[in-house]
């Protein structure tokens, strides 16, 4: 079931690779162009050309015209479609009741590993500490600037440039971070949430008991579950101690998620993310800052694509982010920064996210009109946010950390989001383009590369570990960095290409600056019309040629290698993590390096594959490097405080391991059944040793006995084969459990038998790991031979298809023969055709000739024989003139 397997299993399947070529990006050199700038002075002619200069920007320059030629922005749809703002209101997230004392309670006592490494830096501390604020926006502003989003750019079209929510913001003002392990939502499969298998933590799978007991229809509402973890703490019932304080802090960390960092699925707890919020609880790093910036564009997708009207969708999204950037770019939409402002119970973050200057101020009062104008003076709007010394600690030298997150900032690419759900899985892939937003980066504008197209798939989900591999990718090369004192030129081509871009939306802004709060079509027709149509986008479809731009299918003669890089990558990723779930189940041992009980934090590879083990994490959290406040009442909650001293005399629950041939075999695989009896052994020899029996002695020597018989009926028929069995190991885990600690002689057997059980969970995950590898082999092998059975299919096919061919072209040779044959034979007939034409020809001529002559002959006895017919009619007119004047001279 891949959707409920990890993404680095997935994309064994379903193999994907970034492209040599992507993998290079961003490139930035100092090239020579000619420079140019808007002309609005001039009506004729828009823009001016300068001097030519040395401009720090992305190379290869893009090919020109660039695509798409023009801006297809939302405010284009509302006029062209007749769309409207019916019913629009600013759509807050409601956060639950008891959110903000739940997320104070995390600051003040759980914040060890939500903290940076260093003195000045952060993880994820100051992102929640934004939580707990509101952001507020006035919505004509809004509907102002959301009329200008480009959906196939995920850019705001202004008449002078691009804008966008870069990952620069989503770090430097929600303080995410842009570095770390793939975010990865999916639900493991239930057989693998045992925590001696060593995948998980056992939170998750006491998280998603809860999920699945609280539930209404597949759905938890974030305010169902706050009551259920916080406000009447229900959830913590039964759990003590660490393992109280890790369900605590990681059911926050889930409502966190859902509620303000990685929005999606309406307002409610997504099963599929309680897998990281257990790991984060334990300070597993992950990548936020992606998979965030990816909702928001997806939402304002939906909101810029939807047929019925820009105002339909009720959905929640992280409209945080955008009121926070607009109070970062747009100069003046807020009133004075608040005088007394609201006080908060937990020390504010040493690295403060830009974010927090936005908080709880009052937006100013904006109508459509005054909106509209705004928008549209290029004077209110900054270009680059952040000052250099917010973005490095030195301008004139910056460190290889300062560039490389920013050629993490400013690599093009697409930012995934996996959202594998119980039955599917799914996938929503937004595209990134920093470099048609240059100027944001403190870069030369240049004209920007053709736009990639947004992905929703369900079948080829794989390919999002390819683009998360492009996203991470260290850059090597370090290139030029952003000068200082002189950026934002802009290159004479891209002048150009922009004013065509943006002409025909500037061709509608005076139709925009009424507001359009109805359109000109009927909303209940539209409704009635797109009622089940899902918009142009939206839909999960497959891959194609345009989506193979950044990765591209790992050839078949590469699967091996690729399945084998994927695995060790894994393995590199995961084995320190397995020590720190190894340590959670209490065994008492030490590192195979040293009684040293940590694992030391390496800052060049990241925390994520180095976590820190503590002794004591519920003491531990409460070593905060701020000062903290003290909080207030407890209102009748129980207090997640260390244990108490009757308890610290017990073993401590989290331990430093030892993975030394003396107390563990490397290698569960290869676990010899020797090693595996002779434990058994030893702990049966230990139980049948002598002990004094008096006073009390002789009850621990009855306890003794029945542990005794208990367990000889339990390690009855076992051997390496059965201790496999997932119900013997949770047999022998309760019987550990009910182990006391106070008599020795159980103590040493009890230890042994923790030993045992962690073998028998290391076994049994070699066991469903060669599983594994078996089908995988199977499976390729079955592929293999299908493969084999098709390509000798075909070759037979070939066989038989050159067979007729060759018969065919026997025939057709034959045939060209006769018809060449025919042909000769033609063409004599038609040279004896063409002489006959020239003697036909010839006797025409002469007879066409005589005609002439007689027509001459002809036209001559013609007009003789008019002549006289003239003559003759006029002597017997003179005749009958004669004849009646002789009658007259009778009559009288």
């Amino acid at each position: 079931m891949p959707h409920r397997m990890p993404l680095y299993y997935v994309a064994q399947t379903q193999s994907f690779e970034p492209t040599p070529k992507s993998m290079e990006t961003p490139v930035l050199n100092e090239i020579r162009l000619l420079e140019g700038n808007f002309n609005s002075n001039h009506p004729d002619r828009e823009w001016e050309a300068r001097s030519d200069f040395s401009a720090r920007c992305f190379t290869p320059l893009a090919a020109s015209p660039p695509l798409p030629a023009t801006a297809l922005t939302l405010g284009s749809r509302i006029i062209s479609k007749g769309l409207g703002w019916e019913n629009f209101e600013v759509p807050y997230v409601l956060i639950p009741t008891g959110y903000e004392e739940w997320a104070t309670e995390i600051l003040n006592k759980h914040s060890l590993n939500l903290k940076g490494d260093e003195p000045g830096t952060d993880y994820l501390y100051g992102a929640i500490f934004c939580s707990l604020g509101k952001y507020l926006v006035a919505p004509c502003l809004l509907k102002s600037l959301l009329e200008r989003w480009d959906p196939h750019t995920n850019t705001f079209v202004f008449p002078r440039g691009e804008r966008t929510i870069t990952l620069l913001d989503m770090h430097k003002m929600a303080g995410l971070p842009i570095e770390g392990e793939i975010y990865d939502e999916f639900i493991p499969q239930d057989d693998q949430l045992d925590p001696s298998l060593l995948l998980y933590p056992k939170v998750l799978s006491i998280l998603l008991e809860k999920w699945r007991a609280l539930e209404l229809k597949g759905e938890m509402s974030f305010q169902d579950w706050c009551n259920h973890f916080h406000n009447s703490q229900e959830g913590l019932s039964g759990f003590e101690g660490d393992e109280s304080v890790l369900l605590y802090k990681a059911a926050f960390l889930a409502l966190w998620l859902c509620c303000f960092a990685i929005i999606g699925g309406g307002p409610n707890i997504r099963p599929s993310v309680l897998v990281m919020a257990s790991w984060m609880a334990l300070g597993r790093r992950y990548a936020l800052a992606q998979p965030a910036l990816c909702s928001l564009y997806y939402s304002l997708r939906i909101i810029s694509t939807d047929p019925i009207g820009p105002a339909h969708s009720k959905r929640p999204w992280p409209i945080h982010y955008l009121i926070g950037w607009m109070g970062i770019y747009l100069k003046s939409i807020f009133d004075e920064k608040t005088r007394n402002p609201r006080p908060f119970s937990c020390p504010y973050p040493s690295k403060r996210p830009v974010l927090l200057s936005t908080i709880f101020r009052t937006p100013k009062y904006f109508n459509p009109k005054d909106a509209h104008a705004f928008m549209c003076q290029d004077r209110k709007l900054l270009w680059y946010a952040y000052r250099p010394r917010n973005v490095i600690n030195n301008p004139h030298t910056p460190s290889d950390s300062d560039k490389k997150a920013f050629y993490l900032w400013v690599r093009r690419g697409m930012l995934p989001w996996r959202r594998a759900t119980f039955n599917e899985n799914f996938c929503i892939i937004e595209p990134y383009h920093p470099e048609r937003v240059a100027r944001q980066f403190r870069l030369y504008q240049v004209v920007p590369y053709a736009p990639f197209r947004n992905l929703i798939t369900k079948k080829d989900v794989g390919v999002s570990y390819a683009f998360w591999e492009q996203l991470l990718h260290p850059v090597k090369d370090l290139h030029p960095f952003p000068n200082e004192l002189r950026f934002g030129i802009l290159s004479l081509l891209w002048v150009h290409s922009h004013l065509k871009f943006v002409k025909p939306f500037r061709s509608i802004l005076e139709r925009l600056s009424d507001g359009n709060i109805y359109g000109s079509v009927n909303i209940a027709d539209q409704m009635d019309k797109y009622k089940n149509r899902v918009p142009k986008g939206l839909n999960p479809r497959d891959l194609d040629s345009d989506d193979l731009t950044l990765v591209r299918k790992v050839p078949q003669q590469r699967q091996q290698q690729f399945i084998l890089s994927v695995e060790n990558q894994l393995t590199a990723i995961d084995e320190p993590w397995k020590k720190v779930l190894y340590g959670l189940l209490g065994i008492q041992t030490d590192f195979a390096s040293g009684s040293d009980q940590h694992i030391s934090q390496n800052h060049e590879e990241g925390s994520a594959s180095h976590p820190v083990l503590i002794e004591n994490p519920s003491a531990q959290e409460n070593l905060m490097d701020n000062q903290v406040i003290a909080p207030g009442a407890n209102n009748g909650k129980r207090q997640l405080s260390p244990a108490s001293s009757e308890k610290e005399k017990e073993p401590p629950a989290k331990r430093s391991i030892n993975f030394s041939v003396e107390n563990e075999v490397n290698s569960s695989a290869q676990l010899p059944i020797d090693s595996e009896q002779q434990s058994i052994h030893n702990s049966e020899a230990h139980m049948a040793a002598p002990a004094k029996v008096s006073g009390l002695g002789r009850l621990n020597k009855a306890y003794i006995d029945v542990t005794k018989q208990t367990l000889s009926e339990t390690f009855a028929g076992l051997d390496a084969s059965t201790l496999r069995d997932p119900s013997l190991r949770s047999e022998l885990s309760a019987i550990a459990e009910e182990l006391p600690e106070n008599i020795p002689a159980l103590f040493e057997v009890k230890q042994r038998l923790i030993q045992l059980i962690a073998v028998s969970g290391r076994l049994q995950l070699a066991d469903n790991e060669f599983k594994h590898a078996s089908e995988q082999n199977e499976v390729h092998i079955a592929s293999t031979k299908q493969e084999l059975a098709s390509l000798e299919e075909t070759i037979k096919v070939s066989v038989r298809d050159r067979q007729m061919i060759a018969a065919k072209c026997s025939e057709q040779e034959k045939l060209v023969a006769s018809l060449t044959a025919q042909l000769n034979a033609a063409t004599q007939e038609l040279e004896s055709f063409k002489k006959e034409e020239e003697q036909l020809n010839k006797v025409y001529s002469e007879q066409e000739a005589n005609v002439q002559k007689c027509n001459g002959i002809l036209d001559g006895a013609t007009n003789s024989f008019n002549a006289a017919n003239l003559e003759f009619q006029a002597k017997i007119d003179r005749l009958e003139q004669e004849s009646t004047d002789l009658f007259k001279t009778l009559e009288k």
